[in-house]
């Protein structure tokens, strides 16, 4: 079989992109929709309620954006993204199994998506607990079964702050796997200066002094985040996932300082000093879980149990150095470095039993723990500041 791989070469921010059609087999499903069948345009199932996109002429020549913009609750802006009444997140699925892509390439995908391939959409705004999510569910039902489907994205955002960012997303899917890979960057830096002039009064109206103040601020930010999915389907039935999503980012600010100070009432003079503060924080985050899924039936039957951590470490410190012209004895060294990794872990099996058309009854047992610790070092002219300085451990376990 012939595989099929899209190349988007660059796409800078909202710029549009062009992208190849997925493959299909027309006879892969049994539910296609005729015409004649007096199918309503908008219907209720349930939770869900359905537009069925085979019924709507208006839509068949777009893309399944275009019929997400169609369906009820559903939001699309202008730049594609998409959301549920209000702005609430959402999550994406296809033929009742979750699409893993990210950001930008889900956009893409949408976009290549023929609407005369689907078959209806669900909106699920509150779903029950066999999806495994807070978020509101949008399941697109294909009328074409996807045999085999590649799709990889590359693209770059920039500004003349200047901000880059560079990406790429990578999605292969055929009837026994789905696997989606995702890497992505920014680096930004930016410069400002900033002046502040201001008079001070003493209780009787009259001047007790002036400060004026320049400033330069220096800012540099640089991120990264990578994510990988992998669904394997053992059977028509049984489907083993995993996946891992990683993220490191540093933020840094430098600021230089020159005060002026006039005093006219307590000390009468002027008086000059430099500050020069840096604070920055490094961030690195990753999350992981393994599920396994088994379905009982058509009807929604079905037993899971999953595996799911997050490992945490973040990094903070803050400098402050004033030195006077004269007055050398008010010169100051403050010093704040903050470490505090925490962690996550959780297991959660469910059991969900459907008694009819609308109805189903759910059994969860989930166990979770999560240590954490922090110390705080406080330091002013080398010595270690007390009041400022501590350190604790904390840890929670839960079972529910």
């Amino acid at each position: 079989m012939l595989k099929k791989i899209l190349l988007v070469l660059l796409a800078m921010s909202m710029a549009g992109v062009m992208v190849a059609q997925p493959r299909f087999n027309r006879h892969g499903s049994s539910r296609a929709s005729k015409r004649g069948d007096n199918i309503s345009l908008y219907s209720i199932d349930g939770g869900k309620m359905l537009y069925n996109v085979s019924e709507d002429i208006g839509v068949q020549t777009g893309s399944a954006i275009d019929a997400l913009r169609n369906a009820p609750g559903v939001e699309v802006d202008a730049e594609g993204n998409i959301s549920y009444r209000g702005g609430a997140a959402v999550d994406i699925w296809i033929n009742d199994k979750p699409l893993h892509l990210k950001a930008e390439a889900l956009k893409q995908y949408l976009k290549s998506f023929p609407a005369a391939m689907l078959q209806r959409i669900e909106v699920i705004a509150r779903p029950t607990a066999k999806y495994h999510t807070q978020n509101s569910v949008i399941n697109i039902v294909t009328n074409a079964k996807v045999m085999n489907d590649q799709l990889l994205c590359l693209g770059l955002n920039a500004n003349s702050r200047p901000q880059i960012g560079p990406w790429v997303d990578y999605m292969l899917a055929n009837d026994n796997m789905r696997f989606n890979i995702f890497l992505s960057g920014v680096y930004e830096r930016y410069n400002s200066e900033a002046n502040s002039n201001s008079r001070l009064l003493a209780p009787d109206n009259t001047l007790s002094s002036i400060i004026s103040t320049e400033d330069r601020i220096r800012n540099h930010t640089w991120s990264g985040n990578f994510g990988v999915d992998f669904d394997y389907y053992l059977n028509s039935t049984t489907t083993l996932s995993f996946w891992l999503w990683a993220a490191a980012s540093h933020d840094s600010c430098a600021t230089s300082s020159l005060t002026e100070r006039a005093e006219s009432i307590s000390s009468p003079g002027s008086y000059l000093y430099k500050d020069n503060f840096r604070n920055g924080n490094s961030l690195t985050d990753a999350a992981f879980g393994v599920r396994l899924e088994k379905k009982f039936d058509n009807l929604g039957g079905m037993f899971s149990i999953d595996y799911s951590g997050t490992l945490m470490r973040n990094y903070l410190y803050d400098t402050d150095r004033r030195k006077y012209d004269s007055l050398t004895s008010l010169n100051f060294n403050r010093n704040i470095v903050t470490r505090n990794p925490s962690q996550w872990h959780g297991i959660t099996a469910d059991l969900a039993l459907p008694y009819g058309d609308y109805g189903e009854i759910n059994f969860g047992l989930r166990g979770s723990l999560a240590p954490e610790q922090k110390d705080v070092e406080a330091t002013r002219k080398n010595k270690i500041d007390s009041l400022r300085s501590y350190s604790f451990t904390n840890g929670t376990r839960e079972l529910s």
